[in-house]
């Protein structure tokens, strides 16, 4: 669900269809097309946590836990920088912590 964390519109939109077409190729297997559409959608919700949360899951499925981590800590720093909170643990537990 968009908020005023999530972006303008456009932003909103196009990011909800790329979560969309990320988890449709995940469930087909095919990774790197899931990679590709979650991290579009980051760049278009950059402060929306669900987006990065998706991204982090397909990381660690695909054992890749050290870009996982690095994109956890980007969203920590965003977080802190723009809204001055700190990300939930459920995200945090996505990386087995």
């Amino acid at each position: 669900m968009a908020g005023p964390a999530s972006g303008d519109a456009a932003g909103a939109a196009g990011g909800k269809a790329c979560a969309g077409w990320g988890e449709a190729a995940a469930a087909t297997g095919n990774e790197e097309v899931a990679e590709s559409y979650l991290r579009e959608r980051v760049r278009l919700q950059p402060l929306l946590e669900e987006a990065y949360q998706s991204l982090i899951a397909l990381l660690g499925r695909l054992g890749r836990r050290a870009e996982a981590e690095e994109l956890y800590r980007q969203l920590e720093r965003r977080l802190a920088s723009e809204l001055g909170i700190r990300p939930l643990d459920e995200t945090l537990r996505l990386l087995g912590r």
